[in-house]
């Protein structure tokens, strides 16, 4: 957990606004320790985001693709 600050490249974090395994609070500490990375967290959707939301989830990494 020490060692997450010391990521230098660009960063995409996707979390499930209903994901209980991983809940938001993760993602949303990683963002803050990772300077260079994007969080998107996504509606009506739990752990499983790529299948629960696949278009969106590709949506997301496009334009994360598109930025860097």
């Amino acid at each position: 957990m020490e060692k997450i600050s010391s990521i230098n490249i660009p960063c995409l974090i996707l979390c499930g606004h209903a994901d209980k395994l991983t809940p938001v609070k993760y993602s949303q500490y990683l963002h803050d320790k990772i300077e260079i990375s994007t969080l998107n967290i996504i509606k009506n959707a739990g752990h499983m985001v790529m299948l629960e939301k696949p278009e969106e989830t590709n949506r997301f990494i496009e334009e994360f693709i598109e930025k860097i």
